[in-house]
């Protein structure tokens, strides 16, 4: 939950900026035999076309 200024500053970039974001797991075997999850993520910055 985000409080006062920090949530103000965050609607106005959002105004401004747009992301798509996302975050996804998988497990990976190691060669030794060991297993590991792995959590990854992704972020792009959206194209704003306003004028």
């Amino acid at each position: 939950m985000l409080f006062g200024w920090q949530h103000d500053e965050l609607r106005r970039r959002q105004s401004t900026r747009s992301y798509s974001f996302g975050l996804y797991s998988y497990v990976y075997s190691d060669p030794s035999g060991q297993q590991f999850e792995v959590l990854d993520y992704w972020v792009n910055q959206v194209a704003n076309n306003a004028p």
